[in-house]
């Protein structure tokens, strides 16, 4: 049962990031659309954010032995980039 929880949470955790950082890509790319360069923090974080969502989502499909639940989050991190 514990392991269920530890697989479904690394699974959700991997997933709510990964939403996070293509909101913050959709943030950034108009800023580098228009050649906005100066305020470099707004590229180091959308960049850190998604080097820690990849890795994330690497835990996951190597320690997560259900296929639903990698399967059904990468099923929600290719469809997240469609709504934004």
């Amino acid at each position: 049962m514990f392991k269920l929880w530890k697989q479904s949470l690394l699974v959700a955790l991997a997933t709510v990031t990964n939403v996070i950082v293509f909101w913050l890509w959709f943030r950034s790319a108009p800023l580098i659309a228009a050649g906005e360069f100066q305020n470099y923090t707004s590229f180091i974080i959308p960049f850190a954010g998604l080097i820690l969502s990849a890795s994330l989502f690497i835990l996951a499909t190597i320690f997560v032995e259900n296929p639903w639940f990698i399967f059904g989050s990468a099923f929600i991190i290719a469809g997240v980039p469609y709504l934004f």
